[in-house]
């Protein structure tokens, strides 16, 4: 018993080495997603993916703001129940740690929602019985986009170099929307006649985020 107690903290440290492996692995791999022409739904789930694996959750999304609700919309996820992705939506005030992310730019952390006083826990939390949960902004082509974030049902807690991870995981979806966004920019004004045309996607006013360019049906 001596022996196996006296390798419990060498296992648990070479297994987070192993998870740290794979996370650089799959920014790697999500990087080279983000190069290639990976449509904009694709690379949504794909990061969400990639993101609940490399932090060892069991559930993820991708929030977009939608400045007309004044609330966070689920674009992509993984673990969800039906109906979730597309239809959900989350407040995107201060008392939300979604919200205090995409306002502040600071991540936020949620270790016990169970005990949670900074933050009231969403309704889509609760029904799915989320312990913890963990939010960074998603920025976008100057403004932000969203919120991507990470939850879990287990017990435990998110660190620091959690937060890394997935402030990386973020940044590289963030250059992909700026850059989709900003070829999107030069089609539409390639295309768009100079005079008596009707606004493009772009140009839509929107309330600071451009969050209908990357719909199917715009454009």
């Amino acid at each position: 018993m001596k022996g196996n107690q006296g390798n419990e903290p060498e296992d648990l440290t070479g297994r987070a080495l192993r998870l740290r492996i794979r996370q650089q692995e799959l920014l790697a791999a999500l990087g080279v997603l983000a190069l290639q022409r990976t449509s904009f739904s694709d690379l949504l789930k794909h990061t969400a993916q990639m993101t609940a694996e490399g932090l060892d959750a069991e559930y993820c999304k991708i929030m977009e703001y939608i400045p007309a609700d004044k609330r966070l919309l689920v674009r992509a996820g993984v673990g969800w129940g039906e109906g979730v992705v597309g239809n959900a939506t989350v407040g995107a005030d201060l008392d939300s740690s979604a919200g205090y992310a995409l306002q502040t730019g600071k991540p936020a952390i949620s270790n016990h929602l169970e005990n949670e006083e900074r933050f009231r826990t969403p309704e889509l939390l609760a029904e799915h019985g989320i312990r913890r949960a963990m939010n960074v902004i998603l920025q976008g082509d100057g403004l932000p986009f969203g919120v991507l974030e990470v939850d879990s049902q287990s017990e435990g807690e998110f660190r620091e170099h959690d937060i890394a991870f997935l402030q990386d995981a973020a940044n590289i979806l963030g250059m992909a929307i700026e850059q989709q966004q900003y070829q999107r920019k030069l089609q539409s004004a390639s295309s768009t006649p100079a005079q008596g045309s009707q606004p493009s996607c772009q140009e839509q006013p929107s309330s600071g985020i451009e969050h209908a360019s990357f719909t199917s049906e715009c454009c």
